[in-house]
């Protein structure tokens, strides 16, 4: 398992001071969660995207994790999109779950989907 976070440059020596005196055992540092009410062609820019963008749906954006216990905000790099195959949509044969880069990552590279499940591309120049 590996999981990563985006830091602010101003934070970073606080937080790596702060991250080696830590026990990372369970699963109290945030996470990526799954979509599944989003096509995932309407990944980072529709408006069903959107509406599932918020804490309700566990997208914290930036945080410090449940009761704050990270002393900076970090943000979490990647989503998740999970389509299951059970159900009354017939189009799939299995479930599928893959990660995605974080909406703030699509956003600040200026990446976009290409069509194939999980294969972004830069649009323009930065």
């Amino acid at each position: 398992m590996l999981k990563s976070y985006i830091v602010k440059k101003s934070d970073m020596d606080e937080l790596f001071d702060w991250a080696k005196k830590q026990n990372f055992m369970g699963h109290w540092m945030p996470k990526s969660h799954e979509t599944t009410q989003v096509f995932l062609g309407e990944f980072f820019w529709a408006p069903a995207f959107e509406y599932h963008n918020i804490p309700y749906f566990h997208h914290e954006g930036w945080t410090r994790g449940y009761d704050n216990k990270i002393p900076k905000k970090v943000l979490v790099t990647t989503d998740q999109y999970m389509q299951e195959y059970s159900g009354y949509d017939c189009s799939i044969d299995e479930t599928i779950k893959i990660y995605l880069p974080a909406k703030w990552i699509v956003d600040n590279m200026c990446l976009c989907w290409n069509g194939l499940k999980g294969i972004f591309m830069i649009t323009r120049v930065i």
